[in-house]
């Protein structure tokens, strides 16, 4: 389904279209694995291409796209090389960048069943339609400006079928782009049962009043969390965290972030170049800025109780970044696949039940059949988030 980077992906083609070569510029460049989503996760990290062979404490590597299903693909901003091996930003653990491309019901993105533990997942549309399907029993078309919160807990198993929401929609072609981050629940709900929620259209929360007061063209939803006295209220938060969507029509557009103090940070940039606190973002580039808690800037002592100002500002016109972070987890946790844990063994417990297919564990999704079920990877092994 998915299909790797090859070690010298930073040469022709695909150089072009991220934007250059490797290591060019002040730019924190992005990390991906050479397994993903749902091909399985290495134990050892791969040379980002031929001229940056560091491991990942290196501070500079490039996103390298993984095909969905041509001519979709995705990059992803996290796990990345932020800081001293950092691949987490609050609990917020991966993020995938899928389009924008326009897509047809043969090209749609089409995810069959798999599994997830010690997560939730968040999946936020620019533009497009998927169909949503868990072991839950939840059945749901996601649109653009809703979200899409699927509690792994224990365990859950989901499939993500974009020719079907064509097909329900009676459509035969849309654009398709978004964003979908895993967010590692709290250890002590890690056990939590399986749940779905969803937001739908016009039910989250609008912060340019407060991020930009005097911009109304600018656009800033809060997706999930809380932030500057807002809160989403139609999915949980489990854990102190935020995401916002922000759109800055025109160049010089401004906003200031209220990051909480202890709370870190993430910038990346979905279309457009900004100018943030910490760095430059670009989207041509594929980059993103990591802002660490305040309590840890030397400027500020650790028993201050202000906030971190994060002022982001539009280098050109059709600039959207997104702003994610929150509280940094207590516990490192480790990941495997799909799967995510501050315990290893639950992993390997989760894996080999995965791959027995044992059905108390991980149940069936109504309406999809067990032959279309991601197997799991042959070389997964756990890496340290």
């Amino acid at each position: 389904l998915l299909q790797p980077a090859r070690e010298d992906a930073c040469s022709g083609a695909l150089s072009s279209a991220l934007g250059g070569g490797c290591g060019s510029g002040a730019l924190l460049r992005l990390w991906t694995f050479w397994a993903s989503l749902y091909v399985g996760w290495g134990s050892a990290s791969p040379p980002c291409c031929k001229q940056c062979i560091s491991p990942p404490s290196h501070k500079e590597h490039r996103a390298h796209p993984r095909i969905l299903r041509a001519p979709c693909s995705a990059l992803s901003p996290l796990p990345t090389a932020l800081v001293s091996r950092k691949r987490a930003v609050g609990p917020f653990v991966f993020v995938d960048h899928f389009g924008p491309t326009e897509v047809t019901e043969d090209t749609a993105m089409d995810v069959g069943p798999h599994p997830h533990i010690g997560i939730s997942t968040l999946t936020y549309l620019f533009d497009g339609v998927v169909l949503h399907r868990d072991s839950t029993g939840a059945e749901q078309v996601i649109h653009p400006g809703e979200v899409n919160w699927m509690i792994a807990g224990s365990g859950v198993v989901h499939s993500e079928r974009g020719k079907e929401a064509l097909q329900t929609l009676s459509l035969d072609s849309c654009p398709m782009h978004g964003l979908q981050c895993w967010v590692a629940l709290p250890k002590d709900l890690e056990d939590t049962p399986a749940s779905f929620h969803h937001a739908s259209l016009g039910s989250l929360p609008k912060l340019g009043d407060s991020l930009a007061p005097s911009s109304p063209e600018i656009q800033t939803t809060l997706v999930v969390g809380s932030l500057a006295g807002a809160a989403v209220t139609s999915v949980p938060e489990p854990w102190p965290m935020f995401f916002l969507d922000i759109v800055l029509p025109r160049e010089g557009d401004q906003v200031t972030v209220p990051v909480p103090k202890d709370w870190e940070a993430l910038v990346y940039s979905v279309s457009g170049i900004t100018n943030s606190s910490n760095g430059l973002v670009s989207n041509t580039d594929a980059a993103a800025v990591y802002m660490p808690p305040a309590s840890e800037e030397a400027a500020l002592p650790s028993s201050s109780s202000k906030a971190m100002d994060l002022h982001i500002t539009a280098v050109e016109d059709a600039t959207r970044v997104a702003v994610l972070g929150g509280l940094p987890l207590p516990e490192a946790r480790h990941m495997m696949w799909n799967f995510v844990s501050a315990d290893k063994n639950k992993l390997n417990a989760a894996a080999k039940a995965w791959a027995a297919l044992d059905r108390e564990k991980f149940p069936a999704v109504v309406g999809e059949p067990n032959d279309d079920s991601i197997p799991l990877p042959p070389s997964s092994a756990p890496t340290k988030r």
